[in-house]
């Protein structure tokens, strides 16, 4: 039972790493697109290499917290994902504002 918490609580820190360099190349982009506004297509393609990176963390995250309310672990851990979860979601909805066409990019809501 106590390595099956270890390994969720492993797990959920892996998902925290990935969402943090996610944000972190986001955030990259964003600094290097007032720089480099010349360039749509190198954009497009790193928007894209993001919204595939991030959708494969959704897809663990959903995986991953359906294992938690299936086997009924400890609220901490469920409480854990669900922030895990929101946080995804808030960086799909920043990712989503940053396509072509979606709107003003200021209006990303902040990630901290």
């Amino acid at each position: 039972m106590l390595r099956a918490k270890v390994s969720v609580f492993v797990e959920l820190y892996m998902k925290n790493c990935q969402l943090r360099e996610q944000a972190a190349l986001l955030r990259l982009q964003l600094e290097g697109g007032e720089k480099n506004a010349g360039e749509p297509k190198e954009s497009a393609g790193l928007l894209a290499e993001l919204s595939a990176r991030l959708a494969a963390v959704e897809e663990q995250a959903e995986a991953l917290t359906k294992q938690l309310n299936d086997e009924s672990t400890d609220a901490a851990a469920v409480a854990t994902a669900a922030h895990l979860e929101r946080k995804l979601t808030g960086l799909r909805r920043a990712l989503d504002a940053l396509e072509p066409g979606a709107g003003n990019a200021s209006s990303v809501p902040s990630q901290n």
